[in-house]
């Protein structure tokens, strides 16, 4: 959940993320007195302006729009690497710009279809995209894929 601390005189000092209320019942942020307020907008909302993101980054820059096609294109099941994504795209040896594309993403695109090369998760919430993958029916053992239906490591 996002909150946002602000000042006994209600200026801003920061915004945080926070997984649990135990965190939330701090007073203090960057050695100022400060309230926690709860952000009236849910983290989810964020992914209904999904579409707008999409199509500003399809916009402004070919590479990452060829990006934004490769990533939508993957069906369930599909699993490819970060270089699989680049290479597809026309950008091979451009791994890193489609883990900076992700990141920024949200759930615009199917960011848990993409993992590293030899099929471990990236750390940013492993849990979560071994649920999904899970899901799609894509084999795992400790947080590496295995086998999936579709993709790079599909039998």
């Amino acid at each position: 959940m996002r909150k946002f601390c602000r000042d006994a005189e209600s200026r801003p000092v920061d915004d945080m993320i926070v997984g649990s209320q135990d965190a939330c019942n701090q007073n203090q942020v960057r050695g100022r007195e400060a309230k926690i307020q709860w952000n009236s907008e849910p983290m989810s909302s964020k992914s209904s302006k999904t579409s707008d993101w999409t199509a500003r980054e399809s916009e402004t820059d070919p590479m990452r729009a060829a990006f934004v096609r490769t990533i939508e294109g993957l069906r369930p099941g599909e699993v490819v690497s970060y270089g699989d994504v680049a290479a597809r795209a026309g950008y091979p040896r451009r791994h890193r710009a489609v883990g900076q594309l992700l990141g920024a993403s949200f759930d615009a695109l199917p960011w848990w279809r993409v993992v590293y090369n030899d099929g471990r998760l990236p750390p940013v919430n492993p849990s979560l995209q071994e649920q999904r993958l899970l899901e799609e029916g894509v084999t795992m053992k400790r947080m590496r894929v295995v086998e999936s239906p579709l993709g790079r490591f599909a039998s």
